[in-house]
């Protein structure tokens, strides 16, 4: 699907409305989140249906480099403490090197600094669904 202005700035809206609502497992919005039902709900409003399933989640669209990375594009991390290189979370970019997600940590939906060392560390993968 053809990403245009109107739907970028859409995506951006519907990230700085989710900040701050309650991380909850397996929750799909709109006000409790989990990492891929926020993922799930954000697309939805768009009119893109995206997979509940985070290995799904893990194989739409194209991969993309970490220098080119646009509004929209999802990341995909191994936040396990022995990095099998699996992912296990997922965050959608907000521009500026930063990215929005449900943290089950912080208890809730977060933007967070890619360059932060935590998640630079366990980063793996960057998709683009939306061209």
């Amino acid at each position: 699907m053809k990403m245009d202005s109107v739907k970028q700035k859409r995506l951006s809206f519907l990230m700085q409305q989710s900040i701050g609502k309650s991380y909850f497992p397996q929750s799909y919005g709109p006000n409790t989140f989990d990492d891929t039902g926020l993922i799930t709900y954000i697309y939805k409003k768009i009119n893109v249906a995206v997979p509940k399933d985070l290995k799904k989640q893990s194989t739409l669209g194209k991969l993309v480099q970490r220098d080119a990375l646009k509004i929209g594009d999802l990341l995909f991390f191994d936040m396990s403490k022995d990095s099998k290189g699996s992912v296990n979370h997922v965050g959608i970019y907000a521009g500026n090197n930063k990215f929005v997600h449900a943290s089950s940590t912080k208890n809730a939906v977060v933007i967070t600094s890619l360059n932060k060392a935590f998640y630079s560390k366990h980063y793996k993968w960057a998709r683009r669904i939306l061209n």
